[in-house]
């Protein structure tokens, strides 16, 4: 598996975890009290900076990983260009929607709770769509 096909899967079960622990923690509290009164910025913030973390240690431990076992390094190439245009094209769907959620909860006057998750939820989905075209092309030898 090479080096970009294990960085997609790392971020993509990042993605999945972390953001997945977030709303776990968030979602009881919905439904027994009112989302003006939940304290969701704290866990918010300290889950995306969990994101970042976790993507950096990913990414020193495949590489590390992938130097002790004399792996060849992966030069990038128009197949790896063209692969990554197409992650970014389908993922960016998903965060057009997005961006969308965002701006109609906003017109909608909507708690910012609401925008700041919904935006946060398909933010997240993007990613993992994203790595999962990337993913699949890679494991596929597209």
């Amino acid at each position: 598996m090479t080096f970009r096909a294990k960085f997609a899967t790392a971020f993509m079960v990042i993605l999945c975890l972390l953001p997945g622990l977030y709303f776990l923690q968030l979602l009881p509290q919905v439904a027994s009290t009112p989302v003006g009164q939940i304290e969701y910025q704290v866990p918010l913030l300290a889950m995306l900076v969990g994101v970042v973390t976790a993507t950096v240690v990913a990414v020193v431990v495949i590489s590390v990983r992938s130097a002790r076992r004399n792996e060849p390094v992966d030069e990038e190439d128009e197949r790896d260009r063209l692969i990554d245009m197409r992650g970014d094209q389908v993922g960016s769907y998903v965060l057009v929607a997005a961006a969308v959620l965002g701006i109609g909860l906003a017109l909608a006057e909507a708690q910012s709770f609401w925008i700041a998750n919904g935006v946060l939820a398909l933010t997240v989905a993007a990613g993992i769509v994203r790595c999962a075209v990337v993913l699949n092309a890679h494991l596929r030898g597209i």
